[in-house]
């Protein structure tokens, strides 16, 4: 066999059976068993051009797929406790505002440090481990809530129940499944999604990746509550937790199963330096990271998650306290995760036709606008209720498409000029600091506990993204956001 030739005749089996995926046949396929192929070549060198297109195809199908369901039970497990916790303690943000908090401030505290630990550790090693870990952790708080019960399944929950030990356990394990969420959402937006599109040769656009997503999240965000709430209106609320357990018990093969699959894929996934013996230069790096003019954008995104206005656990609980009801709050989601769907197909349309900076200013100012409307819901009178809920709702609605397309963009603007050996800890520090802003709206909540002085908070989140939007305004005038002056420093590590 000629040494400078692959036989694809495996692989081109793989690719073209319709439905079916075999990562140990990739596996046996890229082993030099006969040959002498260099696993780091770029793909282009091993595979035809017809079977380049087949790969990008099979993978980012594969990717997407992966990603799905770690969403899926994210967004289920967050909207059932959301449920159970306002149906518990009907008639105080407080319990659902320290969960929130607590959550946040792991967040916080983890940001950082899982994106090092990204930047640093095996590709497959970190992603398995943060699919295992979140299973096992919604699962626990599944059981949890049922034990807070008794695991009795009547229709009606008895409302005043105390903040005892059970629901501090809950707290605790809420906010470990928020680190392990962290982990697929920094590897796999931040870190494979660019690896990935980079490895492909222009097969797969980083913006199409981006879009496909955050799509999935947003898919999964629609309908996860729909199903639960669904569950929860037609038998209870309980059996709901025990729909939430079975799928994520259930999606752990399945998620593992896709992972596996890409990362035999792309051997550009395995090439990763795991060397910690640079650490002074790594500071004096990310030292020089931070002063980048595209940072600002970081501080713009962040600031908008000092917001309230949002269907969330704690709006969820003021909608409940003016008699909301369940079934409406889901369709409302839905149509607010509709809208935000909108976004992924409207981001390269845009960005084609007035660029990638002018796409997130149109984005982050009609959010502003619509956040205004919202605002203004809190001004009409006691006996137009109904209306001003409505208003409330649909400003929340109409302004997804802003917020998920803007947040698209500043995370490709972050993609573009960070370097991948250190995207992972500077999407951390961002997390982090969106935490930040996302524990002060909750510590809003723990002030105003009422639901009657909800507006307050509103208002305060109002101004919030008000700030974003002259923040990142000023980063389009400034006409700045090249990474260039980094090359001094990092030579070829860029």
């Amino acid at each position: 066999m000629d040494k400078t030739t692959v036989d694809t005749s495996t692989y081109d089996q793989l690719v073209t059976e319709k439905g079916r995926e075999h990562p140990v046949a990739v596996e046996r396929f890229q082993e030099p068993v006969e040959t002498n192929v260099d696993q780091n070549q770029p793909l282009q060198d091993q595979l035809t051009n017809s079977n380049e297109e087949k790969l990008a195809a099979k993978a980012e199908k594969a990717m997407v797929q992966s990603y799905f369901f770690t969403m899926w039970n994210a967004r289920a497990d967050s909207w059932a406790i959301s449920l159970f916790l306002s149906l518990l303690f009907p008639d105080t943000l407080l319990p659902i505002s320290i969960y929130s908090f607590a959550c946040s401030i792991s967040c916080l505290i983890f940001g950082p440090v899982i994106g090092w630990i990204v930047d640093h550790s095996s590709r497959l090693h970190t992603v398995s481990f943060g699919i295992i870990t979140q299973k096992i952790l919604i699962c626990s708080s599944a059981f949890l809530l049922l034990l807070r019960l008794g695991f009795t399944f009547d229709d009606q929950i008895p409302p005043h129940l105390t903040l005892d030990w059970h629901f501090y356990v809950l707290v605790l394990n809420g906010s470990m499944l928020q680190v392990a969420n962290l982990i697929s959402r920094i590897a796999i937006e931040r870190d494979w999604s660019k690896c990935v599109a980079e490895a492909s040769h222009g097969q797969i656009l980083l913006a199409r990746l981006n879009s496909r997503l955050r799509f999935i999240d947003l898919v999964a965000d629609l309908a996860a509550p729909v199903v639960i709430s669904a569950v929860a209106s037609f038998l209870n609320i309980q059996w709901g937790m025990i729909f939430v357990l079975g799928v994520s018990a259930l999606s752990i093969p399945l998620e593992w199963t896709k992972i596996r699959f890409i990362y035999a894929l792309f051997p550009a996934l395995a090439q990763k330096s795991i060397s910690t013996s640079q650490t002074k230069l790594e500071i004096q790096i990310l030292t020089k990271l931070w002063k980048l003019p595209v940072i600002t954008t970081c501080f713009s995104v962040s600031v908008l998650y000092l917001s309230v206005m949002t269907i969330n656990t704690v709006s969820i609980s003021y909608l409940l306290f003016k008699n909301t009801d369940i079934m409406a709050i889901s369709v409302a989601r839905g149509i607010s995760v509709l809208s935000g769907i909108l976004s992924t197909y409207s981001l390269e349309k845009m960005i084609h036709r007035i660029g990638l900076k002018s796409t997130g200013l149109v984005a982050i100012w009609y959010q502003c606008f619509c956040i205004g409307l919202v605002a203004l819901s809190f001004y009409l009178p006691q006996s137009s209720a109904t209306a001003s809920i409505a208003m409330f709702l649909v400003g929340i609605c109409l302004s997804r498409w802003g917020l998920w397309t803007f947040d698209l963009v500043q995370q490709q603007l972050l993609q573009e000029n960070v370097p991948q050996a250190y995207l992972g800890i500077v999407s951390g520090a961002e997390i982090s600091l969106q935490n930040v802003f996302q524990m002060t709206a909750y510590a809003l909540t723990i002030i105003w506990t009422s639901p009657t002085d909800f507006w307050i908070p509103s208002h305060i989140s109002a101004m919030a993204v008000l700030t974003a939007a002259l923040l990142y305004s000023y980063y389009v005038i400034s006409d700045s956001g090249s990474n260039s002056e980094m090359d001094p420093l990092l030579g070829d590590s860029i």
